[in-house]
């Protein structure tokens, strides 16, 4: 067939070859058809080519394979798998990608559709997540490199070093270096963790810190702005396993328990009124109504029968301008091991407000 007509006439008889397709091998002379139909498959062996830009083209490169060239070369591929390759020639994936992919637009399907990876862009976040699906729960999301996994990211919003490795409670992410991983380790260097804090919102005769694990190398308490409903003394407790208050035993009365000083008054801190045992002065005499009181202790050895405390209170004065400061240095020796802790005022007084935080270190 050697002129444009002849392809014309063929279309116009309907007379394609056995098979239902058309060869055609050239057509010259006339010009091309403006808008050829065909009504069967037309047989191409190797490329099409743009009109007046022959480096452009589709072509059949391989069996089961479609390619787009520009400028001469290759730009995308479809291989035999149905693999999408994008500056590439081979990949393992649906979709492989030679150079750097962006993503814009937001997606509304990160809480629905089909569970999937997926990637976007609001404008003002970018975003790489695990999709749930319908009903599908949370999964887990990993960052890889040299074909091991570096990081995870649990679906709670755990962290986790080299895979699903997410520390203990209280423990911090430690530095390898510029040549290392980074690893969950203790914290050192006097860091505290939260064990429990109480916070004052009605009026309490006591407040008690039980089932405290022990043994623990130091806690550290902390009283902020706590007030009572009239004046009275704020007594500290050892508490034992059962729940029970702990008796100061061990030295003479001016020895085991005067082991503090009043910052403008000396005089011993012990207090031998209470029913339930001896405790701990740790304010200045008397506590007042309407007056924050505030303190920091130490509490060393814990969980053993010789506890330390050692720390300092401070609260406003009866009147509206005074200041009273005490430390405390107490080694108490105990008949069990200390287990708990609590704070009560002597004269049947009670707290009305303020907050009790108890650390350990960790």
């Amino acid at each position: 067939m050697t002129k444009a007509r002849d392809l014309a006439d063929l279309i116009a008889t309907g007379n394609p070859l056995s098979d239902g397709a058309i060869a055609v091998a050239e057509v010259t002379g006339a010009a091309p058809l403006a808008s050829p139909t065909f009504t069967g498959d037309v047989t191409i062996p190797d490329k099409i080519v743009h009109s007046g830009d022959t480096n452009t083209a589709i072509r059949f490169a391989d069996a089961d394979t479609v390619t787009v060239e520009t400028g001469g070369s290759e730009r995308m591929r479809v291989d035999s798998s149905g693999r999408l390759n994008i500056a590439a020639t081979t990949g393992n994936e649906k979709l492989n990608v030679s150079g750097a992919l962006g993503v814009s637009g937001a997606s509304a399907n990160f809480s629905g559709g089909n569970e999937r990876a997926l990637v976007d862009f609001t404008g003002s976040l970018a975003r790489f997540g695990h999709v749930n699906g319908a009903s599908g729960s949370a999964k887990d999301v990993s960052i890889l490199s040299g074909g091991g996994e570096k990081f995870r990211f649990g679906s709670s919003g755990q962290l986790g070093i080299g895979g699903a490795t997410y520390g203990t409670s209280g423990q911090v992410l430690t530095s390898g270096g510029a040549s290392a991983a980074p690893t969950w380790a203790d914290a050192g260097g006097g860091a505290y963790e939260l064990i429990t804090k109480t916070t004052i919102s009605s009026n309490a005769s006591e407040i008690i810190f039980d089932s405290v694990s022990a043994p623990q190398q130091q806690l550290l308490l902390l009283i902020n702005g706590l007030q009572v409903n009239n004046s009275g003394s704020i007594i500290f407790h050892y508490r034992n396993s059962s729940g029970g208050n702990l008796n100061n035993t061990g030295g003479s009365s001016d020895t085991y328990r005067n082991t503090g000083h009043y910052s403008i008054l000396n005089s011993a801190i012990g207090y031998s009124g209470n029913s339930t045992g001896n405790g701990i002065y740790i304010g200045y005499s008397q506590t007042y109504p309407s007056k924050d009181f505030n303190a920091s202790f130490r509490i060393f050895n814990f969980g053993t029968t010789a506890t330390g405390l050692q720390g300092t209170s401070s609260q406003m004065a009866s009147s509206s301008t005074g200041f009273q400061s005490q430390d405390i240095n107490s080694q108490a020796a105990t008949s069990a091991a200390t287990a708990g802790i609590r704070l009560y005022i002597t004269n049947s007084r009670e707290f009305t407000s303020g907050e009790v935080y108890l650390y350990k270190l960790v």
